[in-house]
Protein backbone atom coordinates (compact mmCIF):
# COMPACT_ATOMS: atom_id res chain seq x y z
CA UNK A 1 0.00 0.00 0.00
CA UNK A 2 2.91 2.37 0.73
CA UNK A 3 4.19 1.78 -2.79
CA UNK A 4 0.75 2.56 -4.24
CA UNK A 5 0.58 5.87 -2.35
CA UNK A 6 4.14 6.62 -3.40
CA UNK A 7 3.08 6.34 -7.06
CA UNK A 8 0.03 8.56 -6.42
CA UNK A 9 2.10 11.27 -4.72
CA UNK A 10 4.70 11.12 -7.46
CA UNK A 11 2.03 11.66 -10.14
CA UNK A 12 0.37 14.52 -8.26
CA UNK A 13 3.68 16.30 -7.78
CA UNK A 14 4.45 15.99 -11.47
CA UNK A 15 1.06 17.45 -12.40
CA UNK A 16 0.85 20.15 -9.72
CA UNK A 17 0.72 23.09 -12.16
CA UNK A 18 -1.91 21.58 -14.49
CA UNK A 19 -3.93 20.68 -11.38
CA UNK A 20 -3.77 24.29 -10.23
CA UNK A 21 -5.20 25.40 -13.60
CA UNK A 22 -7.87 22.70 -13.34
CA UNK A 23 -8.94 23.91 -9.88
CA UNK A 24 -8.87 27.51 -11.15
CA UNK A 25 -11.35 26.67 -13.92
CA UNK A 26 -13.77 25.23 -11.38
CA UNK A 27 -13.33 28.23 -9.07
CA UNK A 28 -13.87 30.64 -11.98
CA UNK A 29 -17.17 28.94 -12.84
CA UNK A 30 -18.34 29.30 -9.23
CA UNK A 31 -17.27 32.95 -9.25
CA UNK A 32 -19.63 33.52 -12.18
CA UNK A 33 -22.41 31.98 -10.07
CA UNK A 34 -21.64 34.34 -7.21
CA UNK A 35 -21.76 37.24 -9.66
CA UNK A 36 -25.20 36.16 -10.90
CA UNK A 37 -26.51 36.03 -7.33
CA UNK A 38 -25.02 39.29 -6.10
CA UNK A 39 -24.85 41.66 -9.09
CA UNK A 40 -26.77 44.91 -8.91
CA UNK A 41 -27.41 44.69 -12.64
CA UNK A 42 -30.19 42.15 -12.21
CA UNK A 43 -32.84 42.70 -14.84
CA UNK A 44 -30.31 43.13 -17.64
CA UNK A 45 -31.02 40.11 -19.86
CA UNK A 46 -27.85 40.69 -21.87
CA UNK A 47 -25.74 40.64 -18.70
CA UNK A 48 -27.38 37.42 -17.52
CA UNK A 49 -26.95 35.74 -20.90
CA UNK A 50 -23.27 36.75 -20.95
CA UNK A 51 -22.67 35.33 -17.48
CA UNK A 52 -24.62 32.17 -18.29
CA UNK A 53 -22.61 31.58 -21.49
CA UNK A 54 -19.38 32.22 -19.57
CA UNK A 55 -20.38 29.68 -16.92
CA UNK A 56 -21.19 27.10 -19.61
CA UNK A 57 -17.87 27.74 -21.38
CA UNK A 58 -15.94 27.27 -18.15
CA UNK A 59 -17.89 24.07 -17.48
CA UNK A 60 -17.04 22.89 -21.00
CA UNK A 61 -13.37 23.67 -20.40
CA UNK A 62 -13.51 21.19 -17.53
CA UNK A 63 -13.73 18.54 -20.24
CA UNK A 64 -10.09 19.38 -20.93
CA UNK A 65 -9.50 17.28 -17.85
CA UNK A 66 -9.29 14.41 -20.33
CA UNK A 67 -5.74 15.64 -20.97
CA UNK A 68 -5.02 15.30 -17.25
CA UNK A 69 -6.16 11.69 -17.45
CA UNK A 70 -3.71 11.03 -20.27
CA UNK A 71 -0.89 12.85 -18.49
CA UNK A 72 -1.47 10.87 -15.30
CA UNK A 73 -1.60 7.49 -17.05
CA UNK A 74 1.34 8.22 -19.32
CA UNK A 75 3.58 9.18 -16.41
CA UNK A 76 4.15 5.42 -16.51
CA UNK A 77 3.72 4.29 -20.12
CA UNK A 78 1.88 1.10 -20.96
CA UNK A 79 3.01 1.09 -24.61
CA UNK A 80 6.46 -0.09 -25.65
CA UNK A 81 9.21 -1.82 -23.70
CA UNK A 82 11.15 1.13 -22.27
CA UNK A 83 8.83 2.09 -19.41
CA UNK A 84 10.82 2.69 -16.21
CA UNK A 85 8.21 1.20 -13.88
CA UNK A 86 8.50 -2.20 -15.61
CA UNK A 87 12.09 -2.54 -14.27
CA UNK A 88 10.86 -2.16 -10.69
CA UNK A 89 8.86 -4.59 -8.53
CA UNK A 90 5.57 -2.97 -9.57
CA UNK A 91 2.83 -5.18 -10.98
CA UNK A 92 0.26 -4.04 -13.51
CA UNK A 93 -2.53 -4.47 -10.96
CA UNK A 94 -0.77 -2.25 -8.41
CA UNK A 95 -0.08 0.39 -11.04
CA UNK A 96 -3.76 0.33 -12.11
CA UNK A 97 -4.86 0.78 -8.49
CA UNK A 98 -2.49 3.74 -8.08
CA UNK A 99 -3.71 5.42 -11.26
CA UNK A 100 -7.37 4.95 -10.31
CA UNK A 101 -6.65 6.36 -6.86
CA UNK A 102 -4.91 9.37 -8.40
CA UNK A 103 -7.83 9.93 -10.76
CA UNK A 104 -10.19 9.82 -7.78
CA UNK A 105 -8.20 12.54 -6.03
CA UNK A 106 -8.13 14.74 -9.14
CA UNK A 107 -11.69 14.30 -10.40
CA UNK A 108 -13.65 13.70 -7.18
CA UNK A 109 -11.84 15.00 -4.11
CA UNK A 110 -10.40 18.18 -5.64
CA UNK A 111 -13.61 19.39 -7.37
CA UNK A 112 -15.70 18.66 -4.26
CA UNK A 113 -13.30 20.60 -2.01
CA UNK A 114 -13.27 23.58 -4.39
CA UNK A 115 -17.08 23.55 -4.72
CA UNK A 116 -17.87 22.96 -1.04
CA UNK A 117 -17.91 26.70 -0.09
CA UNK A 118 -20.39 27.33 -2.93
CA UNK A 119 -22.74 24.63 -1.62
CA UNK A 120 -22.46 25.93 1.93
CA UNK A 121 -23.09 29.50 0.78
CA UNK A 122 -26.22 28.33 -1.08
CA UNK A 123 -27.45 26.61 2.11
CA UNK A 124 -27.57 23.05 0.78
CA UNK A 125 -28.24 20.38 3.37
CA UNK A 126 -25.71 17.61 3.98
CA UNK A 127 -27.81 15.17 1.95
CA UNK A 128 -28.04 17.64 -0.94
CA UNK A 129 -24.28 18.15 -0.82
CA UNK A 130 -23.78 14.39 -1.02
CA UNK A 131 -26.09 14.27 -4.04
CA UNK A 132 -24.30 17.19 -5.70
CA UNK A 133 -20.91 15.55 -5.03
CA UNK A 134 -22.17 12.29 -6.55
CA UNK A 135 -23.37 14.18 -9.61
CA UNK A 136 -19.98 15.90 -9.92
CA UNK A 137 -18.24 12.53 -9.76
CA UNK A 138 -20.61 11.02 -12.35
CA UNK A 139 -20.05 13.86 -14.83
CA UNK A 140 -16.28 13.66 -14.45
CA UNK A 141 -16.48 9.88 -14.82
CA UNK A 142 -17.38 10.35 -18.50
CA UNK A 143 -14.17 12.32 -19.03
CA UNK A 144 -12.10 9.82 -17.05
CA UNK A 145 -13.41 6.78 -18.93
CA UNK A 146 -12.77 8.31 -22.34
CA UNK A 147 -9.30 9.44 -21.30
CA UNK A 148 -8.43 6.04 -19.83
CA UNK A 149 -9.55 4.15 -22.94
CA UNK A 150 -7.28 6.15 -25.23
CA UNK A 151 -4.38 6.86 -22.86
CA UNK A 152 -3.60 3.18 -22.24
CA UNK A 153 -2.99 2.49 -25.96
CA UNK A 154 -0.96 5.62 -26.84
CA UNK A 155 2.61 6.56 -25.99
CA UNK A 156 2.40 10.34 -25.73
CA UNK A 157 0.06 13.32 -25.60
CA UNK A 158 0.45 13.91 -29.35
CA UNK A 159 -0.89 10.51 -30.33
CA UNK A 160 -3.47 10.67 -27.54
CA UNK A 161 -4.90 13.90 -28.98
CA UNK A 162 -4.97 12.37 -32.47
CA UNK A 163 -6.89 9.35 -31.18
CA UNK A 164 -9.19 11.63 -29.19
CA UNK A 165 -10.12 13.65 -32.28
CA UNK A 166 -10.77 10.41 -34.19
CA UNK A 167 -12.95 9.07 -31.38
CA UNK A 168 -14.94 12.30 -31.09
CA UNK A 169 -15.48 12.28 -34.86
CA UNK A 170 -16.65 8.65 -34.69
CA UNK A 171 -19.64 9.54 -32.47
CA UNK A 172 -21.54 11.68 -35.02
CA UNK A 173 -20.39 9.32 -37.78
CA UNK A 174 -22.03 6.37 -36.04
CA UNK A 175 -25.15 8.47 -35.47
CA UNK A 176 -25.26 9.41 -39.17
CA UNK A 177 -24.83 5.78 -40.25
CA UNK A 178 -27.62 4.62 -37.94
CA UNK A 179 -29.95 7.45 -39.00
CA UNK A 180 -29.30 6.84 -42.69
CA UNK A 181 -29.90 3.10 -42.32
CA UNK A 182 -33.17 3.57 -40.42
CA UNK A 183 -34.42 6.12 -42.94
CA UNK A 184 -33.45 3.96 -45.92
CA UNK A 185 -35.13 0.85 -44.52
CA UNK A 186 -38.14 2.87 -43.26
CA UNK A 187 -37.73 1.16 -39.90
CA UNK A 188 -40.15 2.09 -37.12
CA UNK A 189 -38.41 2.08 -33.75
CA UNK A 190 -40.62 2.60 -30.70
CA UNK A 191 -39.42 4.83 -27.91
CA UNK A 192 -39.07 1.80 -25.60
CA UNK A 193 -36.82 -0.02 -28.10
CA UNK A 194 -34.81 3.15 -28.78
CA UNK A 195 -34.27 3.65 -25.04
CA UNK A 196 -33.23 0.01 -24.66
CA UNK A 197 -30.74 0.33 -27.53
CA UNK A 198 -29.23 3.43 -25.97
CA UNK A 199 -28.87 1.87 -22.51
CA UNK A 200 -27.50 -1.43 -23.85
CA UNK A 201 -24.98 0.47 -25.99
CA UNK A 202 -23.87 2.49 -22.96
CA UNK A 203 -23.51 -0.71 -20.94
CA UNK A 204 -21.43 -2.36 -23.66
CA UNK A 205 -19.21 0.73 -23.87
CA UNK A 206 -18.63 0.83 -20.08
CA UNK A 207 -17.89 -2.89 -19.92
CA UNK A 208 -15.62 -2.65 -22.95
CA UNK A 209 -13.63 0.23 -21.45
CA UNK A 210 -13.15 -1.71 -18.22
CA UNK A 211 -11.96 -4.78 -20.14
CA UNK A 212 -9.57 -2.84 -22.40
CA UNK A 213 -8.02 -0.81 -19.57
CA UNK A 214 -7.58 -3.83 -17.28
CA UNK A 215 -6.17 -5.94 -20.12
CA UNK A 216 -3.64 -3.28 -21.11
CA UNK A 217 -2.43 -2.71 -17.55
CA UNK A 218 -2.02 -6.44 -16.93
CA UNK A 219 -0.59 -7.56 -20.32
CA UNK A 220 0.54 -4.41 -22.22
CA UNK A 221 -0.48 -6.09 -25.51
CA UNK A 222 -1.44 -2.93 -27.33
CA UNK A 223 -2.67 -4.33 -30.65
CA UNK A 224 -4.99 -6.72 -28.88
CA UNK A 225 -6.42 -3.78 -26.92
CA UNK A 226 -6.81 -1.72 -30.10
CA UNK A 227 -8.64 -4.62 -31.74
CA UNK A 228 -10.97 -4.78 -28.73
CA UNK A 229 -11.74 -1.05 -29.06
CA UNK A 230 -12.68 -1.49 -32.73
CA UNK A 231 -14.83 -4.52 -31.89
CA UNK A 232 -16.66 -2.53 -29.20
CA UNK A 233 -17.49 0.26 -31.66
CA UNK A 234 -18.72 -2.22 -34.28
CA UNK A 235 -20.87 -3.98 -31.66
CA UNK A 236 -22.42 -0.68 -30.55
CA UNK A 237 -23.16 0.17 -34.19
CA UNK A 238 -24.94 -3.18 -34.62
CA UNK A 239 -26.98 -2.69 -31.45
CA UNK A 240 -28.05 0.79 -32.57
CA UNK A 241 -29.31 -0.55 -35.93
CA UNK A 242 -30.70 -4.01 -35.22
CA UNK A 243 -31.41 -4.58 -31.51
CA UNK A 244 -35.07 -5.79 -31.59
CA UNK A 245 -36.09 -6.17 -27.95
CA UNK A 246 -37.54 -3.75 -25.46
CA UNK A 247 -36.57 -4.12 -21.82
CA UNK A 248 -39.16 -1.50 -20.83
CA UNK A 249 -36.70 0.90 -19.24
CA UNK A 250 -38.91 3.88 -20.05
CA UNK A 251 -42.07 2.54 -18.41
CA UNK A 252 -39.99 1.21 -15.53
CA UNK A 253 -38.53 4.69 -14.96
CA UNK A 254 -41.99 6.23 -14.99
CA UNK A 255 -43.25 3.68 -12.48
CA UNK A 256 -40.20 4.31 -10.30
CA UNK A 257 -40.91 8.04 -10.30
CA UNK A 258 -44.49 7.35 -9.33
CA UNK A 259 -43.50 5.08 -6.45
CA UNK A 260 -40.91 7.54 -5.18
CA UNK A 261 -43.38 10.41 -5.35
CA UNK A 262 -46.01 8.43 -3.49
CA UNK A 263 -43.57 7.28 -0.80
CA UNK A 264 -42.34 10.83 -0.21
CA UNK A 265 -45.85 12.26 -0.03
CA UNK A 266 -47.59 11.46 3.28
CA UNK A 267 -51.37 11.45 3.07
CA UNK A 268 -53.57 12.93 5.76
CA UNK A 269 -57.28 13.51 6.15
CA UNK A 270 -59.13 15.50 3.51
CA UNK A 271 -60.42 18.82 4.90
CA UNK A 272 -64.18 18.73 5.47
CA UNK A 273 -66.52 20.52 3.11
CA UNK A 274 -64.49 20.20 -0.11
CA UNK A 275 -66.37 19.41 -3.30
CA UNK A 276 -64.66 18.32 -6.55
CA UNK A 277 -66.88 18.70 -9.62
CA UNK A 278 -65.95 17.78 -13.20
CA UNK A 279 -67.12 20.48 -15.64
CA UNK A 280 -66.32 18.67 -18.87
CA UNK A 281 -63.65 17.11 -21.06
CA UNK A 282 -62.42 17.66 -24.58
CA UNK A 283 -60.02 16.06 -27.05
CA UNK A 284 -57.40 18.12 -28.91
CA UNK A 285 -55.46 16.59 -31.80
CA UNK A 286 -52.25 17.90 -33.32
CA UNK A 287 -50.50 16.40 -36.38
CA UNK A 288 -46.92 15.19 -36.02
CA UNK A 289 -44.79 14.65 -39.13
CA UNK A 290 -42.69 11.50 -39.28
CA UNK A 291 -40.55 10.06 -42.13
CA UNK A 292 -43.05 7.26 -42.70
CA UNK A 293 -46.21 9.35 -42.71
CA UNK A 294 -48.60 11.46 -40.69
CA UNK A 295 -49.20 10.31 -37.12
CA UNK A 296 -51.71 11.82 -34.73
CA UNK A 297 -51.60 11.91 -30.98
CA UNK A 298 -54.42 13.16 -28.81
CA UNK A 299 -54.55 15.28 -25.70
CA UNK A 300 -57.53 14.97 -23.36
CA UNK A 301 -58.17 17.92 -21.05
CA UNK A 302 -60.54 17.35 -18.13
CA UNK A 303 -61.74 20.54 -16.46
CA UNK A 304 -63.03 20.58 -12.90
CA UNK A 305 -63.46 22.94 -9.98
CA UNK A 306 -63.17 22.74 -6.21
CA UNK A 307 -65.68 24.34 -3.87
CA UNK A 308 -65.48 24.78 -0.13
CA UNK A 309 -61.85 25.87 0.33
CA UNK A 310 -61.28 28.98 2.49
CA UNK A 311 -60.09 32.01 0.55
CA UNK A 312 -56.73 32.06 2.34
CA UNK A 313 -55.84 28.57 1.10
CA UNK A 314 -54.95 26.88 -2.19
CA UNK A 315 -54.28 23.30 -3.26
CA UNK A 316 -51.01 22.07 -4.77
CA UNK A 317 -51.15 18.68 -6.50
CA UNK A 318 -48.57 15.91 -6.38
CA UNK A 319 -49.34 12.57 -8.04
CA UNK A 320 -52.09 12.46 -10.67
CA UNK A 321 -52.95 9.07 -12.16
CA UNK A 322 -56.00 8.36 -14.30
CA UNK A 323 -57.88 5.35 -15.64
CA UNK A 324 -60.43 4.93 -18.43
CA UNK A 325 -62.74 1.90 -18.27
CA UNK A 326 -65.28 0.75 -20.86
CA UNK A 327 -68.22 -1.58 -20.40
CA UNK A 328 -66.47 -4.45 -22.24
CA UNK A 329 -63.64 -4.44 -19.66
CA UNK A 330 -61.10 -2.48 -21.73
CA UNK A 331 -58.90 -0.30 -19.50
CA UNK A 332 -56.37 2.40 -20.25
CA UNK A 333 -54.22 3.89 -17.46
CA UNK A 334 -51.62 6.63 -17.34
CA UNK A 335 -50.40 9.81 -15.70
CA UNK A 336 -51.75 13.30 -16.07
CA UNK A 337 -50.27 16.79 -15.88
CA UNK A 338 -51.97 19.32 -13.64
CA UNK A 339 -52.63 22.92 -14.67
CA UNK A 340 -53.94 25.32 -12.04
CA UNK A 341 -56.67 27.67 -13.15
CA UNK A 342 -56.77 31.45 -12.73
CA UNK A 343 -56.60 32.86 -9.23
CA UNK A 344 -55.01 29.97 -7.35
CA UNK A 345 -52.14 31.94 -5.84
CA UNK A 346 -53.37 35.36 -6.82
CA UNK A 347 -56.22 35.27 -4.36
CA UNK A 348 -53.67 34.79 -1.58
CA UNK A 349 -51.22 37.42 -2.76
CA UNK A 350 -54.04 39.87 -3.34
CA UNK A 351 -55.29 39.36 0.19
CA UNK A 352 -58.67 37.75 -0.53
CA UNK A 353 -61.08 37.37 2.36
CA UNK A 354 -61.10 33.93 4.04
CA UNK A 355 -64.45 32.86 2.60
CA UNK A 356 -65.38 29.82 0.55
CA UNK A 357 -64.51 30.25 -3.09
CA UNK A 358 -64.24 28.26 -6.30
CA UNK A 359 -60.91 27.03 -7.62
CA UNK A 360 -60.78 26.06 -11.28
CA UNK A 361 -58.28 23.51 -12.56
CA UNK A 362 -57.50 21.23 -15.49
CA UNK A 363 -55.67 17.93 -15.88
CA UNK A 364 -54.20 16.86 -19.21
CA UNK A 365 -53.72 13.31 -20.42
CA UNK A 366 -51.89 12.24 -23.60
CA UNK A 367 -53.65 9.32 -25.26
CA UNK A 368 -52.85 6.97 -28.14
CA UNK A 369 -54.97 7.80 -31.17
CA UNK A 370 -56.88 4.53 -30.99
CA UNK A 371 -57.99 5.34 -27.43
CA UNK A 372 -58.97 8.87 -28.43
CA UNK A 373 -60.92 7.54 -31.42
CA UNK A 374 -62.88 5.26 -29.12
CA UNK A 375 -63.67 8.19 -26.83
CA UNK A 376 -65.15 9.93 -29.87
CA UNK A 377 -67.52 7.00 -30.42
CA UNK A 378 -68.55 6.03 -26.90
CA UNK A 379 -68.26 7.46 -23.38
CA UNK A 380 -66.14 5.85 -20.69
CA UNK A 381 -65.87 5.67 -16.93
CA UNK A 382 -63.14 8.07 -15.76
CA UNK A 383 -61.13 7.98 -12.54
CA UNK A 384 -58.57 10.58 -11.46
CA UNK A 385 -56.48 9.85 -8.38
CA UNK A 386 -54.63 12.89 -7.04
CA UNK A 387 -52.73 13.93 -3.96
CA UNK A 388 -52.88 17.52 -2.76
CA UNK A 389 -51.14 19.75 -0.27
CA UNK A 390 -53.24 22.40 1.42
CA UNK A 391 -51.20 25.60 1.34
CA UNK A 392 -52.10 28.58 3.50
CA UNK A 393 -50.76 32.12 3.66
CA UNK A 394 -48.19 32.28 6.45
CA UNK A 395 -47.28 35.96 6.67
CA UNK A 396 -47.47 39.20 4.70
CA UNK A 397 -44.59 41.59 5.44
CA UNK A 398 -43.60 44.91 3.92
CA UNK A 399 -40.17 44.90 2.27
CA UNK A 400 -38.20 47.86 0.87
CA UNK A 401 -38.82 48.46 -2.82
CA UNK A 402 -35.09 48.51 -3.52
CA UNK A 403 -32.24 46.04 -4.04
CA UNK A 404 -31.52 44.27 -0.77
CA UNK A 405 -29.95 41.35 1.00
CA UNK A 406 -30.83 37.69 0.53
CA UNK A 407 -33.62 35.92 2.40
CA UNK A 408 -33.23 32.16 2.87
CA UNK A 409 -36.18 29.85 3.48
CA UNK A 410 -34.76 26.38 4.03
CA UNK A 411 -32.52 25.76 1.04
CA UNK A 412 -34.29 28.34 -1.12
CA UNK A 413 -32.88 31.85 -1.31
CA UNK A 414 -34.10 35.05 -2.90
CA UNK A 415 -33.47 38.78 -2.92
CA UNK A 416 -34.55 41.84 -4.85
CA UNK A 417 -31.83 42.42 -7.41
CA UNK A 418 -33.04 45.59 -9.08
CA UNK A 419 -35.96 48.02 -9.17
CA UNK A 420 -36.63 50.22 -12.18
CA UNK A 421 -39.44 52.80 -12.24
CA UNK A 422 -40.69 53.94 -15.61
CA UNK A 423 -43.78 56.13 -15.51
CA UNK A 424 -46.78 53.84 -15.22
CA UNK A 425 -44.69 50.74 -14.59
CA UNK A 426 -42.33 49.39 -11.92
CA UNK A 427 -40.01 46.53 -12.95
CA UNK A 428 -38.74 44.42 -10.06
CA UNK A 429 -36.21 41.63 -10.60
CA UNK A 430 -36.07 38.85 -8.02
CA UNK A 431 -32.87 36.80 -7.81
CA UNK A 432 -33.51 33.24 -6.59
CA UNK A 433 -31.53 30.07 -6.10
CA UNK A 434 -32.38 26.49 -5.16
CA UNK A 435 -30.57 23.13 -5.21
CA UNK A 436 -31.39 21.17 -8.37
CA UNK A 437 -29.54 18.09 -9.60
CA UNK A 438 -29.67 16.74 -13.12
CA UNK A 439 -31.77 13.88 -11.74
CA UNK A 440 -34.33 16.45 -10.63
CA UNK A 441 -34.63 17.69 -14.20
CA UNK A 442 -35.21 14.11 -15.34
CA UNK A 443 -37.89 13.80 -12.69
CA UNK A 444 -39.48 17.04 -13.85
CA UNK A 445 -39.70 15.55 -17.35
CA UNK A 446 -42.18 13.15 -15.76
CA UNK A 447 -44.42 16.04 -14.80
CA UNK A 448 -47.42 13.79 -15.18
CA UNK A 449 -46.07 11.89 -12.16
CA UNK A 450 -45.07 14.78 -9.95
CA UNK A 451 -47.81 17.13 -11.14
CA UNK A 452 -47.47 20.60 -9.65
CA UNK A 453 -46.16 19.37 -6.32
CA UNK A 454 -42.84 21.19 -6.83
CA UNK A 455 -44.53 24.55 -7.33
CA UNK A 456 -44.24 25.62 -3.71
CA UNK A 457 -40.53 24.76 -3.54
CA UNK A 458 -39.62 26.73 -6.67
CA UNK A 459 -41.27 29.94 -5.43
CA UNK A 460 -41.03 30.21 -1.63
CA UNK A 461 -42.90 33.53 -1.64
CA UNK A 462 -45.03 35.81 -3.79
CA UNK A 463 -45.07 39.60 -3.93
CA UNK A 464 -47.78 42.22 -4.41
CA UNK A 465 -47.55 46.00 -4.73
CA UNK A 466 -50.08 47.71 -2.51
CA UNK A 467 -51.28 51.20 -1.59
CA UNK A 468 -54.08 50.80 0.93
CA UNK A 469 -55.02 54.46 1.09
CA UNK A 470 -55.52 54.60 -2.68
CA UNK A 471 -57.08 51.10 -2.81
CA UNK A 472 -54.37 50.05 -5.25
CA UNK A 473 -53.04 46.49 -5.38
CA UNK A 474 -51.28 44.55 -8.14
CA UNK A 475 -49.77 41.08 -7.95
CA UNK A 476 -47.55 41.77 -10.96
CA UNK A 477 -47.02 40.10 -14.31
CA UNK A 478 -43.90 38.11 -15.13
CA UNK A 479 -42.22 39.65 -18.17
CA UNK A 480 -38.95 37.70 -18.19
CA UNK A 481 -37.50 34.62 -16.51
CA UNK A 482 -33.82 33.77 -16.95
CA UNK A 483 -32.31 30.60 -15.51
CA UNK A 484 -28.87 29.10 -15.22
CA UNK A 485 -27.44 26.13 -13.36
CA UNK A 486 -24.03 25.98 -11.74
CA UNK A 487 -22.67 23.07 -9.68
CA UNK A 488 -26.01 21.65 -8.58
CA UNK A 489 -27.68 25.02 -7.90
CA UNK A 490 -30.30 26.61 -10.16
CA UNK A 491 -30.09 30.39 -10.42
CA UNK A 492 -33.03 32.48 -11.64
CA UNK A 493 -33.76 36.11 -12.39
CA UNK A 494 -37.51 36.75 -12.56
CA UNK A 495 -38.58 40.23 -13.65
CA UNK A 496 -42.15 41.24 -12.79
CA UNK A 497 -44.03 44.30 -13.98
CA UNK A 498 -46.29 46.20 -11.58
CA UNK A 499 -48.44 48.69 -13.48
CA UNK A 500 -50.72 51.55 -12.56
CA UNK A 501 -54.37 50.60 -13.09
CA UNK A 502 -56.21 52.20 -16.00
CA UNK A 503 -59.70 53.63 -15.76
CA UNK A 504 -62.40 51.91 -17.77
CA UNK A 505 -61.85 52.60 -21.48
CA UNK A 506 -58.78 54.79 -20.89
CA UNK A 507 -55.57 54.27 -22.85
CA UNK A 508 -53.39 55.67 -20.07
CA UNK A 509 -53.62 55.49 -16.28
CA UNK A 510 -54.94 58.58 -14.52
CA UNK A 511 -52.70 60.78 -12.40
CA UNK A 512 -54.22 59.33 -9.21
CA UNK A 513 -53.33 55.81 -10.37
CA UNK A 514 -49.76 56.91 -11.18
CA UNK A 515 -49.45 58.46 -7.73
CA UNK A 516 -50.85 55.32 -6.10
CA UNK A 517 -48.19 53.28 -7.92
CA UNK A 518 -45.36 55.62 -6.89
CA UNK A 519 -46.36 55.53 -3.22
CA UNK A 520 -47.14 51.79 -3.04
CA UNK A 521 -45.39 49.31 -0.77
CA UNK A 522 -44.06 45.90 -1.77
CA UNK A 523 -45.60 43.09 0.28
CA UNK A 524 -43.97 39.66 0.50
CA UNK A 525 -46.42 36.84 1.11
CA UNK A 526 -45.01 33.53 2.35
CA UNK A 527 -46.83 30.21 2.58
CA UNK A 528 -46.81 27.03 4.60
CA UNK A 529 -48.44 23.63 4.19
CA UNK A 530 -51.33 22.62 6.43
CA UNK A 531 -51.13 18.96 5.42
CA UNK A 532 -51.78 16.61 2.53
CA UNK A 533 -54.59 14.35 1.42
CA UNK A 534 -55.61 12.06 -1.43
CA UNK A 535 -58.78 12.42 -3.46
CA UNK A 536 -60.31 10.32 -6.21
CA UNK A 537 -62.64 11.82 -8.77
CA UNK A 538 -64.99 9.40 -10.55
CA UNK A 539 -67.24 10.24 -13.51
CA UNK A 540 -69.39 7.61 -15.21
CA UNK A 541 -69.93 8.26 -18.00
CA UNK A 542 -67.40 10.87 -19.08
CA UNK A 543 -68.62 12.53 -22.27
CA UNK A 544 -65.75 13.97 -24.30
CA UNK A 545 -66.28 16.77 -26.82
CA UNK A 546 -64.08 17.88 -29.72
CA UNK A 547 -63.51 21.64 -30.10
CA UNK A 548 -64.92 23.10 -33.30
CA UNK A 549 -61.51 24.55 -34.20
CA UNK A 550 -59.91 21.08 -34.56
Amino acid sequence: MNLTWHIVKKDLRALRWPLLVWAGLIAAKLTVGITILTTSGAGDAQLFDTLDVLAKLLAAFECLGVVLVAALVQEDLLVGTTAFWATRPIGGGRLLAAKLLGLGVIFIVLPVLVTLPWWIGCHLTFGQMVGAAAETAALHLVVVLLGLLLAVVTDGLGRFMLWLLAFVAAVPLIGAIVGSYLARTNAVVTSEVATTRLIVSAGVLLLGIAVVVTHQFLTRRTWRSVTAIIAILVLILGIAMWWPWSWHFESGWNNFLARQAEKAWPVGVEPPGLSFVVDGAEIVRRPVRRPNGRILYAQMAVKYHVDGLPGNQVLLPAVNSFALRWADGTTHKGWSAFNGGPGWFERLTLGASPTADRLEAQVTQYLPEEIAARLDREPTAYELRSRFAVVEMDAATTVPLAPGSRTVIGTLGERIGSVEKDGEEVLVTFVRHRPVLLGDYLADMGNYVLGGGRGMTTTPSRYRLENREQHFVDHGTTVATLTSRIAGVELMWETKSYRAMKANGAKKPRFEAMKALDEAELIRVTFHSRGTFAHEIKVDPLVVTVPATN
